[in-house]
């Protein structure tokens, strides 16, 4: 028992010492943040200044800033780009929703057929698609229009997959108790469903692509 006694009490390196770890955590965020902190640094410089390779601020900080924000219409790059965010975001989130329900409220025949070809989407990277995509805007007239890059991106198989799960996994008895009340996955009347109220958005950023923004915006407007 005393040598036991005396293990128990023996701690370790690190134990009941909280240093370390902040020490490593600080030097990990460094590490990643450099880059960043480094492009915002040679923003601020010149050429010369930028290959001598100096880690100071440079002079050529309001030049800069006036060729890429104004020359250039980075601004309004930025503008379209915050307006592709958030309508992707929007249409995507609730068209995931209701698919999600769709897949376990809703019987209809080929369900799972109609879902295993979701989950086949999963497996397909965007850049395949993007000729196809282009021929499909071009027929529509979409051209230079915001519509030919967040159309595109409303549906989603991950967005999709992740609310059914989610929905899947509700407890049967909450959704029993629900339908008592009256409530059902799309109610046209009544109180709201307790399904509903219980649903979480996926946390999903829409991809850029800058082939596909190129291809389908032939002028600098919707860009």
């Amino acid at each position: 028992m005393a040598g036991l006694s005396a293990g128990v009490q023996r701690k370790g390196l690190l134990r009941g010492r909280s240093w370390p770890f902040h020490i490593a955590l600080t030097f990990t965020v460094l590490v990643v943040a450099f880059p960043l902190l480094y492009a915002v640094l040679i923003s601020t410089q010149s050429n010369p200044e930028v290959y001598s390779f100096q880690f100071t601020p440079g002079s050529a900080f309001a030049s800069n800033f006036d060729d890429v924000w104004v020359q250039r219409n980075f601004s309004r790059a930025m503008w379209n780009s915050l307006q592709q965010s958030l309508w992707v975001t929007a249409g995507k989130t609730v068209l995931s929703l209701l698919a999600g329900l769709a897949f376990v409220y809703f019987k209809f025949r080929g369900k799972w057929i109609v879902f295993f070809f979701v989950l086949v989407t999963l497996m397909m990277p965007t850049e395949v698609m993007i000729l196809a995509m282009f021929e499909l805007v071009s027929g529509f007239g979409w051209q230079d229009l915001m519509a030919s890059i967040t159309v595109p991106f409303l549906a989603s198989a991950t967005g999709a997959f992740l609310f059914r799960q989610h929905f899947a996994n509700m407890p049967v008895e909450l959704l029993e108790a629900s339908q008592i009340d009256g409530a059902s996955p799309l109610p046209d009347e009544g109180p709201d469903p307790v399904v509903l109220e219980h649903h979480r958005r996926p946390l999903r950023h829409p991809v850029r692509l800058y082939v596909e923004h190129v291809l389908v915006a032939e002028s600098d407007h919707p860009r």
